[in-house]
């Protein structure tokens, strides 16, 4: 006879088989865990384990699990963090800003305030394109936007989204919002160094995040790492000079195993520069998978606070002449030879890496 467990999660209690995924028994019983991927990497179903015992779904912090994947073991006594609860709104594109030759910045107007915490993403759904997830910031040169805020997008040759932003993407552009999502956002309150890593447009949570913990305290210690694809032009520039005019806040530019042409840009990768982190520290991440692999040994080994946001590679879309063929292809095996054979076979084109999402 399987055995039945007691879980209560911020106080509310239900019950549930063990070798459930904690995940699914919470949702199935009424009780809200924020979760988004449920594949363990975006980090927004971490909980805390007080009491009790679960199996898999280990996170790089003691004690915190993903719920998604943790599987019960015996009663819990669990805390999840209480983050906004994702919800829809309409928008419209308000203007685009080029940052530099392949990096714009969009800023979206909803038609209500959405209320979100620094390091959070969207999804967001242009009309007439596949929907797309990126981070929500404050401006790179904090001028006021009112309800909206922006996102730093790389424009990715043949991406089905990011190619269009200036092209059939333009100002007063309509959009769907849904969110927020994510579990790599600011901790308010908190008085240990932070130390925040970004690459590409991963700097667009990073920054949200800096902008909220100055805001909270502007004598904060920080450290800020920026990876970069190129160092001409460094599209956050603006933003990191003015980051650095406080005391105490380190700045620190890389690029990667090449020689910049700046002497701001530093030779080697962020995970290079994350040898004095301490138990004290709180480390955020933010970036493609290959920079959260990088990072993860380095923080788990100084049993720093850690919170990391990894971008997975958006999925293929499938064009109206793709879903065409395919239905064609099956019409055909049902059918026989009723059908011939398409004059051209369609391509898939090539999608933008998340990587370069944010």
């Amino acid at each position: 006879m399987t055995k039945s467990c007691r879980i209560a999660v911020n106080g509310k209690t239900f019950k549930a088989k063990a070798g459930e995924l904690l995940l699914d028994a919470a949702l199935v019983s009424g009780v809200h865990i924020p979760h988004d991927c449920r594949a363990g990497t975006c980090g927004t179903c971490l909980t805390r384990i007080v009491k009790g015992a679960t199996i898999l779904g280990e996170s790089a912090v003691p004690g915190m699990v993903y719920a998604c994947q943790a599987r019960i073991l015996s009663d819990l006594e669990i805390e999840a963090e209480k983050v906004p609860e994702p919800s829809f709104a309409n928008g419209r594109v308000w203007s685009i800003q080029p940052l530099a030759s392949d990096v714009v910045e969009v800023t979206i107007q909803p038609e209500r305030r959405l209320v979100y915490l620094p390091g959070q993403y969207f999804k967001f759904k242009f009309e007439g394109f596949p929907p797309r997830a990126y981070s929500a910031a404050p401006p790179l040169d904090w001028r006021p936007v009112g309800r909206g805020f922006t996102l730093q997008i790389r424009r990715e040759e043949g991406g089905l989204v990011s190619s269009q932003f200036g092209n059939r993407i333009r100002a007063g552009h309509a959009v769907g919002i849904e969110g927020p999502y994510g579990g790599a956002f600011f901790r308010r309150g908190k008085a240990g160094r932070l130390v925040l890593v970004s690459s590409g447009t991963g700097f667009a949570p990073i920054w949200s995040i800096a902008c909220a913990a100055l805001h909270e305290n502007p004598f904060r210690d920080i450290l800020l790492v920026a990876g970069l694809r190129t160092a001409d032009p460094i599209y956050m520039a603006a933003a990191l000079e003015r980051v650095a005019r406080f005391a105490n806040v380190d700045v620190i530019v890389t690029i990667g195993r090449r020689p910049s042409l700046s002497s701001a840009v530093s030779e080697g990768y962020p995970s290079d520069h994350l040898q004095s982190l301490s138990e004290e520290d709180i480390v955020y991440a933010c970036g493609p998978t290959h920079l959260i692999d990088a990072v993860t040994p380095i923080v788990v080994e100084s049993k720093a606070q850690f919170y990391s946001d990894p971008f997975d590679p958006a999925p293929a879309d499938e064009t109206f002449l793709e879903s065409a063929k395919n239905l064609l292809t099956q019409l055909r095996e049902r059918l026989g030879s009723m059908y011939p054979e398409p004059v051209a076979d369609v391509g898939t084109e090539a999608e933008e890496p998340a990587a370069d999402l944010a």
